[in-house]
């Protein structure tokens, strides 16, 4: 198979499996169902494409080189994993279908929207996530959705061997998850959640 063909293999194949939410990202360029594409200036003028399953293209636009390179590591791209933890949470839960998050490689935030306000920091050197910032909206309390997007979120952490903690807590949480089965790392602010952790 040539690089040509298997370009176009992975572009209909990530066509029809997207797995990131649709939105631009500032390194990964713009984004498209399944992979994001961007036109970079070095010394030259290049098209790059950024596929969900992490293969990774780029065509020199003056000489109409194309190559493959080594597909990107897929704990890379955890961050937007997280996103899109979020970005379902709110589409499938409230009647906003285009939700404001700031997603970079290290931070993860929401914007406004009905349902939650979180933000998240990703400490890729020591594989910890750390939600420093959860609160559900005020009319859509006690429906477990901030549950829900953490054991969403500790399923990815996982899948990467990565470990998530809670800090900078209001006391009421912070009490609520250790007696839910978090583990203590340091008194009244950070705890960890881990596989005895109930989320359910």
């Amino acid at each position: 198979m040539t690089i040509l063909e298997e370009l176009k293999a992975d572009l209909l194949y990530n066509e029809q499996h997207p797995v990131f939410a649709p939105f631009d990202d500032d390194k990964l360029g713009n984004r498209y169902s399944g992979r994001y594409e961007k036109i970079l200036v070095t010394d030259t003028k290049f098209k790059r494409w950024i596929f969900d399953n992490g293969n990774h293209y780029t065509l020199d636009l003056e000489t109409k080189v194309l190559l493959k390179h080594n597909p990107i590591p897929p704990d890379y791209f955890i961050h937007k994993w997280i996103e899109k933890c979020i970005y379902d949470l709110i589409i499938n839960n409230t009647k906003q279908d285009s939700p404001r998050i700031f997603c970079s490689e290290n931070e993860i935030e929401t914007k406004n929207n009905p349902l939650i306000i979180v933000r998240i920091l990703v400490d890729r050197e020591k594989n910890h996530i750390c939600v420093t910032n959860i609160l559900i909206q005020m009319n859509m309390r006690h429906n477990g959705y901030g549950k829900k997007l953490l054991n969403s979120i500790y399923f990815i952490c996982k899948k990467f061997g990565y470990r998530l903690f809670l800090t900078e807590m209001v006391h009421s949480f912070y009490e609520r998850m250790v007696a839910r089965g978090a583990k203590v790392i340091e008194l009244e602010n950070i705890v960890e959640i881990t596989d005895e952790t109930i989320l359910t």
